[in-house]
């Protein structure tokens, strides 16, 4: 626990150190969640959002190869407005966050599916329900156990999922904690000012720009701070294996 929060707070003081250059470097990626978060609205058909989820996916590829590069290599490896090209890094990335958007899904299914044959049959909800949780735990833990595929992507370092389960090998109780904790910690004091900002909005109209512009700032900064904790994360276990 105690590594935990010298991690955390490790985050914390490496993005505020970076601020300028992250703020910088972020900054046109921001301008495109915040206009495609808005447009949606102008134009909730179903063909633009699925343009959009696309275009979101691809703008958070580049968010977080930013921030980890950032965090772990220092300033020099991004350009000053940050790199808008898409390479063969930033594919591998994005088929890793879809395999681990992909590995809970699967076992959530395998579970709601468990839960339905086995009151089907008649056996009883408790068989059910157990086999639900018991699945629905272990895509959880898969999917704790794997991310630190993304920081060694974003320094160029081609790794897979094989790869980072042995580097967490040693480390799984601290990376439950980063998987869990981080963002409910860093999510508190979002939901709260997102819940001061619906209630400024005016009649609680979720629609209004100003409550989505907000949303979208909130969520970035969000995912600023669980990117930066997985990157001092992987720097820590890195260093931890290499004195072994």
């Amino acid at each position: 626990m105690v590594i935990f929060f010298r991690l955390i707070k490790e985050a914390i003081k490496s993005i505020y150190f970076y601020r300028g250059i992250l703020a910088k470097a972020l900054l046109i990626p921001f301008i495109v969640s915040c206009v495609l978060s808005l447009a949606s609205n102008f134009l909730p058909n179903v063909w633009f959002l699925s343009l959009s989820v696309c275009l979101s996916f691809g703008v958070q590829v580049i968010f977080a190869i930013t921030i980890h590069r950032v965090l772990l290599l220092g300033p020099d490896s991004v350009p000053e407005w940050g790199a808008l090209k898409w390479n063969k890094r930033e594919t591998w990335f994005l088929l890793h966050v879809i395999a681990l958007i992909a590995i809970p899904a699967l076992f959530i299914f395998l579970g709601i599916y468990s839960f339905l044959i086995f009151t089907g049959k008649g056996e009883g909800y408790i068989f059910g329900v157990i086999s639900a949780i018991v699945l629905w735990v272990v895509g959880i833990y898969l999917n704790i156990r794997l991310p630190l595929v993304f920081p060694a992507i974003a320094i160029d370092r081609r790794i897979g999922l094989k790869e980072s389960w042995k580097l967490t090998d040693k480390h799984e109780g601290l990376m439950i904690l980063i998987g869990i904790m981080v963002p409910i910690l860093f999510s508190i004091p979002m939901v709260l000012a997102m819940l001061f900002s619906f209630l400024m909005a005016g009649a609680f109209v979720q629609d209004s720009l100003i409550f989505n512009l907000i949303v979208v700032i909130l969520q970035s900064l969000l995912t600023v701070f669980i990117i930066g904790a997985l990157s001092v994360t992987y720097r820590f276990i890195m260093e931890k294996d290499k004195s072994n």
